[in-house]
């Protein structure tokens, strides 16, 4: 899927006051949405009986929704399921986002009646066009594969944030049954800050779980929108000093009032919101798929097979034995899907090689790996994301860690996880991103620089990868850097 987090909608709009708060999380109800398919040999695909199923059901959770309010189905939502169950798929996707984008054409005002009938049916809607459109994009091999790897391995009871449409909707799927909490109760961390997605939740978890309150919301808007303003002054007042505000975050003042936009802004709200559901729910376990670092939680975190568990009280270093087995996993797999050659000792160089003749040139002769894992080019983002999440743990215990054996031990992981997740997503826009900028920091601008023109010539429509090459292009040569 080209977009997960719909960051053009969401930098339009700055947020201020409760009023802006309402205009974002109107746009927030677009996170997640996937991009039109092009069809070609997956339009002949036949339903998996398991999405057939979960599709049924998605209708049956709408028609109660409907039912409930007294209000008829959307015309536009019973067309989708229609052309689903006929197996049209590019019908279902055209339908589906004409209903998810209704307010963004001027819906909400001309037809408010109809705006409110499909934000009400809005989530199970995306949750079936989700699961729909990622069976007919991954093979289905590794869909299955990560859909039960990440089900099974959470404990029943627990909560579990998803991120990446992958780490949202499979887990959704392959549940007993994602409404009831069964084994565990699957929430987005991405959609927090959208009041109609707290709705949503709280209407099937509302009885079980201890849900934020539309005064939680707020409060965490406030207390975000003091942060920013805080390091903003700090910026302004000690303009040598690094920047508190962040990459991707704009902070601004307007008519002597704090004004954010960006997609850092709104996870940063999504965070704290997070955190309001780990405190209010303590019986709980947690766990969770990254999809934008949230700073409070790294202190918190453990790897926990292709996710994370959020562990009730911080930890000052991550447990060897923890560390030791990820590393494992991650490397039996990685084996399965390139073959047996990439080691802790591996030279960047050489995984870049292989990704320049696997991955750009598309040479297989000497390749020893699974041909199916280097065609699908969606698997590959999905676990480059996940191995990179791993990576950025072990970096922020690098940057946090107190004693000097453990920071270099610490620093191996992460340089061999990240080049783990590289080679197994090489156009996946987190994992290069995160590595790149990395180098970079690290005066390796080289490097950075060919792994993000490799990227962008495997994916040249990926449109995330562009703005990390003229970002890379624009860092002056420091002194002594590798160039």
């Amino acid at each position: 899927m080209k977009v997960t987090f719909g960051e053009k909608s969401l930098a339009t709009q700055p947020l201020s006051t409760p009023k802006r708060a309402v205009r974002l999380i109107l746009l927030l109800t677009l996170v997640a949405l996937p991009p039109t398919l092009a069809m070609c040999a997956a339009e002949s695909r036949k339903m998996d009986p398991r999405i057939a199923v979960f599709v049924a059901e998605k209708r049956a959770q709408v028609e109660k929704v409907a039912k409930d309010a007294r209000r008829p189905v959307p015309k536009l939502v019973q067309d989708f399921f229609a052309a689903e169950a006929r197996g049209e798929w590019q019908t279902a996707t055209n339908v589906a986002e004409r209903a998810l984008r209704f307010g963004e054409s001027g819906g909400a005002e001309s037809d408010p009646e109809l705006w409110q009938e499909l934000t009400r049916v809005r989530q199970p809607l995306m949750e079936a066009l989700g699961v729909g459109e990622l069976s007919r994009e991954m093979n289905p091999r590794f869909f299955k594969f990560l859909g039960l790897e990440i089900t099974k391995s959470i404990p029943a009871g627990s909560i579990y944030f998803g991120g990446s449409d992958q780490g949202r909707f499979l887990p959704t799927l392959f549940s007993q049954s994602q409404v009831e909490g069964l084994p565990f109760f699957t929430i987005t961390q991405n959609q927090l800050a959208d009041g109609s997605y707290l709705t949503y939740v709280n209407d099937i978890y509302g009885r079980k779980l201890q849900i934020p309150t539309t005064e939680d919301s707020q409060r965490c808007f406030q207390e975000y929108l003091s942060d920013a303003q805080r390091r903003l002054e700090h910026d302004r007042r000690f303009p040598d000093e690094p920047r508190q505000v962040k990459l991707g975050e704009e902070v601004k003042i307007v008519d002597n009032r704090v004004a954010v936009s960006g997609v850092t802004a709104v996870m940063a709200i999504n965070g704290l919101l997070v955190k309001t559901i780990f405190d209010k729910n303590a019986d709980r376990e947690f766990y969770i798929e990254e999809s934008y670092p949230i700073d409070w939680m790294y202190p918190h975190l453990t790897p926990h097979q292709f996710i994370f568990k959020i562990n009730r009280k911080p930890l000052s270093t991550i447990p060897p034995e923890l560390i030791e087995s990820n590393r494992q996993l991650w490397t039996k797999q990685t084996d399965a899907w390139l073959g047996p050659w990439l080691r802790m000792n591996t030279p960047l160089a050489e995984v870049m090689d292989f990704i320049e003749r696997v991955y750009k040139r598309k040479d297989l002769k000497t390749f020893q790996g699974d041909p199916d894992f280097v065609k699908d080019g969606e698997t590959q983002k999905a676990f480059g994301r996940m191995r990179a999440a791993v990576a950025g743990l072990y970096a922020w215990h690098v940057a946090n860690t107190k004693r000097e054996v453990e920071r270099q031990f610490m620093e191996r992981e992460a340089e061999y996880a990240f080049r783990q997740a590289v080679a197994i997503g090489p156009a996946s826009p987190d994992a290069v991103a995160r590595y790149a900028r990395r180098l970079a920091d690290n005066h390796d601008l080289a490097s950075a620089r060919r792994l993000a023109q490799l990227a962008i010539a495997i994916d040249p429509d990926e449109e995330k990868l562009k703005p990390l090459l003229q970002d890379l292009n624009q860092r002056p040569r420091a002194k002594g850097a590798n160039e």
